[in-house]
């Protein structure tokens, strides 16, 4: 039920978008929307706002942050909003790719497991030779020092041959 001037109330665009009305408050107290006007102290929006949240929602989809969609969504100063999507479509994409190759390792490590006929855990290399592989892979913690190129190279090179053993490679 739209007010004479075509404002919409924070229910019809909540409806509208399948969100909760805390939700547009939220998004609205960081930045990303504004209410066009308050009628007798309730916020009141512009049609538009709907398709505002509903890039939001796309954006979430592609798995961009709140801080990142703000980014898209403030008018650009100096730079472009097409050069600012591709500056966050690319370190996207490399995420992405980041992702994908360690579930990828993931995957192939359940798969050489799956069949393993270890009686315990303890007594499992490969469990430890994953484990450690996995460990060197990680940020090192505060006070220690990273594992040499060496060290992650051999580890790669004795869980590469166990992996393709293990998977008649």
């Amino acid at each position: 039920m739209s007010t004479a001037n075509g404002l919409l109330s924070i229910g019809e665009v909540a409806g509208s978008v399948g969100l909760r009305a805390s939700a547009i408050r939220y998004y609205e107290e960081i930045g990303l929307v504004r209410p066009a006007a308050r009628v007798s102290g309730q916020r009141r929006y512009e049609p538009t706002a709907v398709d505002q949240l509903r890039f939001i929602g796309f954006c979430q989809g592609l798995g961009f942050s709140l801080a990142e969609i703000r980014q898209l969504v403030t008018p650009p100063t100096g730079k472009s909003a097409k050069q600012r999507w591709r500056e966050l479509v690319d370190h996207k994409l490399g995420e992405l790719a980041a992702v994908i190759a360690r579930a990828r390792q993931v995957e192939r490590i359940l798969e050489v497991s799956r069949d393993c006929d270890c009686v315990s855990l303890d007594a499992c290399r490969l469990l430890r030779d994953c484990e450690r592989a996995i460990t060197l892979e990680r940020p090192s913690l505060p006070g220690s020092s990273p594992p040499t190129r060496a060290e992650r190279a051999a580890t790669g090179r004795v869980l590469g041959r166990r992996l393709r053993r293990g998977l008649g490679r």
